[in-house]
């Protein structure tokens, strides 16, 4: 589902005007039905918004969803070991549809050089999310006894549109007694926390990582230091605004339906340290991987914790793409995770005017490992990047030329009014919600009257929509 697309819009506003009508109906006729048609009418909504995304998708889904839920009520049927096989062929089912559509092709064509044309060349919309949202209920469900949802809770568990195509990635603790308790209508204070979240969402959706995406040149090859810094840079911002973009219109959607979502970024370019970083970015992400990953492989309890962040961030940089520049770009930062482990395990710290740029440094240049798919053009902007000729005086005077004339004045725009929402996110970096003085009622009016002026020309997909 593309919140930056008029039909997305279109087709829920229409799913909504027909739900409350057949409930003005309902509430008439038969109010003791009131409760099943709520959940019914949230179960019809999901569906068929993310029907008209993807029809594969939501096929996959649904077949997975129902093989899940069985499997799941065997389990809690059944004794302690034949439980865990349950589980693990849950986790099998999940782990295998996942890696087929998403690395079959990598395997196939990059690892075994076999030429195999019917591997999936699209993946389905959502399924990297989808996938671990599945599979944390039914691990947290099987292995803690909890009870068993009923399958149409379950089933809008598991496909609550604001949320399924690209998270925020929830837990069963925190989103399935909302679904459970779910009851459909128009209420003013849901709208009153909706709309300043989707005004934010939006504004830096269209604004800010749709402006910045139509001066993206991190495709250049040059030997050019200043280049390769300057569009990773950029990539830096776009990814960030237009993903955090994302994650707040799904809270405000959500909040519009009476549901609280997690908050899903707090302010990750106001970090003073690279785990900091981790703590504050795709928080969801990090949190489901330290909960079924890094702890079960025994976390900080053993002499291995150093091994444990590495598998965590290889895995982690996978999930995020079928590359080698994805497994480069997850054991840099497993490296930075070390480094900075053991670095503070020694009782050492950067002087506090330093702490900020160096990971900001860092940061920016592991995006050049994201973005850089092919391994021949990551090689030669690493080079050059290590080159100190890349650096002359006449590479810098050459940067401008990146642009047209017509170009530089709104990329330098694009730049700043982005930088201005980071200043802003880092002055209130340390309190419970960072993006509270943005949320304010009169910041919202702003935020919408400068998304009407300023939205970019041409539309860019949400970048997570590939993972």
């Amino acid at each position: 589902m593309n919140f930056a697309d008029l039909h997305f819009w279109v087709l829920l506003l229409a799913a909504l005007a027909v739900c409350l009508a057949a409930r003005a109906v309902v509430a008439a006729a038969a109010p003791s039905a009131l409760r099943i048609f709520d959940h019914l009418a949230l179960a019809a909504i999901n569906l068929t918004l993310f029907f008209s995304a993807d029809a594969r998708s939501c096929v996959i889904l649904l077949i997975e969803l129902f093989i899940t839920y069985t499997l799941i009520r065997l389990a809690l049927q059944s004794g302690r070991a034949a439980r865990f096989a349950y589980l693990a062929g849950v986790i099998a089912l999940h782990v295998a549809v996942l890696g087929y559509f998403k690395y079959a092709a990598f395997v196939t064509r990059d690892i075994l050089h076999i030429a195999w044309e019917q591997a999936p060349k699209v993946i389905p919309a959502g399924i990297s999310f989808y996938t671990f949202q599945k599979l944390a209920l039914a691990i947290d469900t099987i292995r803690s006894d909890k009870p068993l949802p009923k399958l149409l809770d379950f089933f809008n568990y598991s496909t609550f549109f604001p949320q399924l195509v690209a998270g925020p990635i929830e837990r069963r603790e925190s989103l399935l007694p909302q679904i459970q308790a779910f009851s459909f209508g128009l209420r003013v204070a849901n709208f009153s926390r909706a709309l300043p979240l989707l005004a934010l969402g939006l504004f830096y959706k269209l604004v800010l990582a749709d402006n910045l995406a139509a001066f993206d040149r991190h495709s250049v090859l040059e030997p050019n230091a200043y280049i390769v810094w300057f569009a990773t840079f950029l990539f830096g911002l776009r990814i960030y605004f237009d993903f955090a973009g994302y994650s707040f219109i799904a809270l405000g959607l959500g909040a519009a339906f009476g549901v609280n979502l997690t908050l899903n970024f707090r302010t990750p370019y106001a970090s003073q340290n690279i785990r900091e970083f981790w703590q504050r970015w795709h928080i969801t992400l990090s949190t489901w991987f330290r909960d079924y990953l890094y702890r079960p492989l025994g976390g900080n309890r053993h002499g291995s914790w150093a091994f444990n962040i590495a598998v965590v961030f290889i895995v982690s940089g996978l999930w995020h793409g079928a590359g080698f520049n994805f497994i480069l770009w997850g054991a840099l930062h497993a490296a930075l995770m070390v480094g900075f482990g053991w670095y503070s395990k020694a009782g050492w710290k950067f002087p506090k005017f330093a702490a900020w740029p160096v990971t900001m440094l860092f940061v920016t240049f592991s995006w050049l490992f994201f973005y850089e798919t092919n391994l021949a053009h990551l090689k030669a902007k690493l080079v050059t990047l290590f080159d100190w000729r890349a650096y002359g005086l006449h590479n810098a005077v050459q940067l401008k030329m990146l642009y047209d004339i017509p170009d530089r004045v709104p990329v330098v725009f694009a730049i700043l009014l982005s930088l201005i929402c980071l200043v802003v996110e880092y002055r209130h970096r340390d309190l419970p919600n960072p993006y509270t003085p943005l949320l304010d009622w009169r910041v919202s009016c702003l935020l919408i009257f400068g998304t009407v002026l300023l939205t970019a020309s041409e539309d860019s997909p949400f970048i997570y929509f590939a993972f």
